[in-house]
C-alpha cells in the first residue's frame, strides 16, 4: 500500500512536469528552454520533498498547473474556448478537493475574467463572452467539487475535518510548547528563510534576470508595465495569494510553500517570453547557468538518493512491508488470531500485511493527539481516542498487539508513552 502511495505521488510529479513543459512550449515556442525549466522544477527540493511522500502534497500542485494551462490556452489566446475554461475550473476544483487551502487560488482566475468584462463593457459581444466565461468557470468548479457532497452528508464531521481539527491542533501545539513557527512573526521569518534557500533563490534570480533582460532589450520599464501580459499578471497574483495562504495555518510547514513555488516556475516561463516573439541566445545561456547552479547545490544529495534505488532493502515501503509480514508471522506463531486488532499510532505496519486495526487509530497520531481536548461525545462521533481514554478502549476489546513504530519523530515518541505503559502493564 505504501509503495502504491509513493508511485501515485511520482505519477503526479510527472504530470506536473508534463503540463509545465506544455505550457512553456506554448508560451516560449522553444524546446530547449522548456526542457531546462522542467529540469529546474525537478531539481527543486521543495517540490521533490512534497512528491517524495505518500501524501496529498503533490496532487493539488499537478491539478493547479493543469488548470492554469487550460485557462491560459482557453482565455488568453486568440479566441475564448468556453469548454476549456470549464475544464480549468474542474481541475482547480480537484486541487481544492485534495487540499482545501488551494481554494484561495480561485480568486485570481475569477478576477481576470471580471477585469476582462469591465474592460470590454462597451462591447456587447465581449461583455456577453465574459458572462459566459464566468458561468462556465463556476460550472467547472461545481462539477469538480461534486464528490464533496458525499462528505457533506455528515456536516459536523466535514467542518471538523477541514476547520475544527486545525484549531485543536494549534491548541495542542501551544500546550506542548512546540518551538516551530507559530506566531505571525516567526511564520514570516520561516517564509523568508524558505524562499531564500539556495534552490529557491536560484529560481528568484532567474525570474529577476528574465524580466530584467526583457526591460533592457525590448522596452522601457513604463512600457513593460503597460504591456504586461495578462498571464504574467495572473501568475503574479497566484504567487502572492498562495504565499498569504501558506501563512494562515499554525504552525506552518515547508510543504505549504509548494503552492507558491510551483507558480514561481510559471512566472519564470513568462519572464523568458520577450515581446519580439523570438528567444534570444542570452535566455538559453541563462537557463544553462541556472541549471548548473541548481545541480551544484542539489546534485550531491540527489545522487545519494538515486544510488539507493539500486538497493531494494533500503526502500522504506519494502522495509515497512517486511516488518509487517514479520508481525503477522509472530501473531500466528503465538496462536494469536490475525483477525484481532492491532493498536498503533503507525497503522501502516498492520495494514501492509492485512492485519486489523482499531478505527480509532486509523488517522495515526493526528486525531489521537488532540483527543483529550475533545469531549467524550466528540471522540465517539469522530471515532477517535486519546491518551486518557485508552484503558476504556482496550477494556472493551483488548488488542492482539501494541506496535510502537519508529521513534525518530519526537512528537510520536511522546505520544507513544501511554501505549508503552499499557503494553508493560498488561505484559504485551
Amino acid at each position: 500500500y505504501f509503495l502504491i502511495g509513493k508511485l501515485i505521488s511520482l505519477f503526479f510529479l510527472a504530470l506536473s512536469s508534463l503540463f509545465l513543459y506544455l505550457l512553456s512550449r506554448r508560451i516560449l515556442h522553444d524546446r530547449f528552454l522548456s526542457l531546462g525549466i522542467v529540469i529546474l522544477f525537478l531539481l527543486n527540493l521543495n517540490i521533490l520533498s512534497s512528491a517524495a511522500l505518500a501524501t496529498n502534497f503533490i496532487m493539488p500542485v499537478a491539478f493547479s498547473i493543469i488548470s492554469f494551462y487550460l485557462f491560459h490556452i482557453s482565455f488568453f489566446e486568440n479566441r475564448i474556448k468556453l469548454l476549456g475554461i470549464m475544464f480549468a475550473g474542474i481541475f482547480l476544483a480537484f486541487a481544492i478537493g485534495t487540499k482545501l487551502t488551494f481554494a484561495t487560488l480561485a480568486a485570481p482566475f475569477a478576477m481576470m475574467i471580471i477585469c476582462f468584462m469591465v474592460w470590454n463593457k462597451n462591447s456587447s459581444e465581449n461583455y456577453r463572452k465574459s458572462i459566459l466565461c464566468i458561468l462556465f468557470y463556476l460550472t467547472g468548479i461545481i462539477i469538480g467539487l461534486l464528490p464533496v457532497l458525499l462528505f457533506i452528508s455528515d456536516l459536523e464531521s466535514f467542518i471538523f475535518n477541514n476547520l475544527g481539527f486545525h484549531n485543536f491542533n494549534t491548541q495542542w501545539r501551544q500546550i506542548t510548547e512546540f518551538d516551530g513557527p507559530m506566531s505571525l512573526h516567526s511564520k514570516l521569518q520561516y517564509a523568508y528563510r524558505h524562499f531564500f534557500k539556495s534552490d529557491n533563490l536560484i529560481l528568484l534570480l532567474g525570474i529577476s534576470l528574465g524580466f530584467g533582460l526583457s526591460v533592457k532589450n525590448f522596452q522601457s520599464m513604463r512600457e513593460t508595465y503597460q504591456q504586461l501580459p495578462a498571464g504574467t499578471t495572473l501568475t503574479f497574483f497566484l504567487v502572492l495569494i498562495a504565499i498569504v495562504t501558506a501563512l494562515i495555518p499554525t504552525p506552518t510547514w515547508s510543504h505549504y510553500y509548494s503552492i507558491p513555488i510551483s507558480f514561481l516556475f510559471i512566472l519564470l516561463i513568462f519572464s523568458f517570453a520577450p515581446d519580439s516573439g523570438k528567444i534570444s541566445t542570452i535566455h538559453k545561456r541563462l537557463i544553462i547557468i541556472l541549471l548548473f547552479m541548481a545541480t551544484v547545490y542539489n546534485g550531491p544529495s540527489l545522487l545519494t538518493f538515486i544510488s539507493r534505488l539500486s538497493h531494494e532493502e533500503s526502500w522504506t515501503a519494502l522495509k515497512l512491508q517486511a516488518i509487517s509480514t514479520k508481525m503477522r508471522i509472530a501473531l500466528l506463531e503465538n496462536n494469536i488470531g490475525t483477525d484481532r486488532k492491532i493498536a498503533s499510532l503507525s497503522p501502516m505496519y498492520a495494514l501492509e500485511s492485512n492485519l486489523s486495526i482499531y478505527p480509532e487509530f486509523s488517522t495515526g497520531p493526528f486525531l489521537y493527539r488532540i483527543g483529550d481536548l475533545l469531549t467524550a461525545q466528540q471522540r465517539d462521533h469522530f471515532v477517535g481516542t486519546s491518551a486518557n481514554s485508552l484503558n476504556e478502549l482496550f477494556s472493551k476489546e483488548p488488542p492482539a498487539a501494541i506496535v510502537i513504530g519508529p521513534n525518530e519523530d519526537g512528537d510520536l515518541t511522546a505520544l507513544n508513552k501511554p501505549l508503552i505503559e499499557d503494553a508493560i502493564a498488561y505484559n504485551y
